[in-house]
């Protein structure tokens, strides 16, 4: 959270810059036009919501008198997708973890290949099949490999009978990547990911099986954000407008005056990066990544991306309350507020208030990313 002007603390351009530029980019105006109209409420804030679609209710297609009883309907053009879920273990019936799972399907134009590991409890989810057939190959090191076959239904989640693997011989063993390697080769992609082929959008994840990021992981991620250049060039945008709408009238005005707006701006960027997308997630074994779903009805993507703000995935795959989120928005406007001048400080109920409306200002970027920013980012890696 960041200044306050007629007693009122208004968002901060550049809570989070690393993390979702795109969104931030759009924050940083709507900091700029809150900090000019100087908003006093949070009723002023709902004023700013625009309604959600509702989804679209399937239509039941009527028979035309071509269609016979031997002619059966046509077929939906895009399929609604399902997933399944497994447990690997060895021939003792003990669950064996980092087992490499590969699932594969035909299809056109081209088929579909979809590939995780096992956790510490040995169960494994794939998302994202295609209703049909399909492959499921498994391989861990000093074991054979187990090939089993299987039809995903559309909508459904199937459970698996568990895979048992048996001890292989030196022939039967085979070298594969680790869970760290896989990981970071899907980092790089991520890090190919720019809006309009230009802003960075490294916090985003567009693999619905993607692995979970190494503590290293999170703290180069973290770091390759926030010396991003536009990272810098934002920054300095939102400290120009600060000093034109003499925000944090503290630090006055000159170039003294926009190297304070500058450097504390560019500390909020600091420290929300590393509090909620580095240190807390790394305590908590959270993953601080958005998670694009990209399918299903409009009612069900929003859903998801609006709850993704207070609910996380955690390094063992699951869903669980979303730690290092909540707390890291709380730490880092605290902290951004001690650091402002004396007389732009705000009390501790308007900075907790400010900072559930950056809640929901966060819900708001996901959608957006959920709906919009996909298709302006060229290299975004497919499921």
């Amino acid at each position: 959270m960041g200044p306050r002007k007629n007693g009122t603390l208004t968002p901060s351009p550049t809570r989070a810059l690393g993390r979702l530029l795109p969104h931030l980019a759009s924050r940083a105006l709507s900091g700029a036009l809150l900090c000019a109209i100087a908003p006093s409420s949070l009723a002023q804030q709902a004023l700013l919501r625009a309604d959600l679609p509702e989804a679209p209710q399937p239509q039941i297609p009527s028979q035309t008198p071509s269609q016979t009883p031997s002619q059966p309907a046509p077929q939906t053009s895009q399929q609604q997708p399902t997933s399944i879920r497994g447990t690997v273990l060895d021939r003792d019936g003990a669950a064996l973890p980092n087992a490499l799972i590969t699932l594969t399907q035909p299809g056109e134009p081209s088929p579909t290949a979809l590939q995780t590991t096992s956790a510490a409890d040995g169960t494994f989810t794939l998302s994202g099949l295609n209703p049909g057939p399909f492959t499921l190959s498994v391989v861990a090191n000093g074991f054979t490999r187990e090939q089993t076959t299987g039809s995903a239904t559309a909508s459904q989640t199937a459970q698996l009978s568990p895979i048992t693997l048996h001890p292989g011989t030196a022939s039967d063993i085979e070298v594969t990547l680790t869970r760290t390697e896989i990981a970071e080769d899907q980092i790089h992609d991520e890090e190919q990911q720019r809006v309009l082929g230009v802003l960075p959008n490294y916090y985003v994840s567009y693999l619905p099986n993607a692995l979970p990021l190494s503590r290293r992981q999170k703290l180069e991620l973290a770091s390759k954000a926030v010396v991003n250049p536009f990272t810098f060039v934002i920054t300095g945008a939102a400290a120009g407008i600060q000093q034109a709408n003499n925000t944090n009238a503290g630090y006055g005005q000159g170039a003294a005056g926009y190297g304070k707006r500058y450097a504390s701006n560019y500390g909020g960027v600091l420290i929300d990066t590393g509090i909620g997308g580095a240190l807390l997630p790394i305590l908590f074994r959270q993953d601080p990544r958005y998670f694009y779903q990209g399918t299903g009805t409009i009612r069900s993507r929003i859903f998801r991306s609006t709850m993704q703000v207070v609910v996380a995935k955690g390094d063992n795959g699951h869903w669980q309350p979303n730690y290092s989120g909540i707390l890291g928005n709380f730490a880092t406007a605290g902290i951004e507020n001690a650091y402002l001048p004396a007389e732009n400080r705000n009390d501790g109920a308007t900075v907790v208030n400010n900072t559930l409306i950056g809640f929901a200002g966060g819900a708001v970027g996901n959608i957006f990313q959920e709906f919009v920013v996909r298709h302006f980012t060229p290299h975004a890696r497919k499921s």
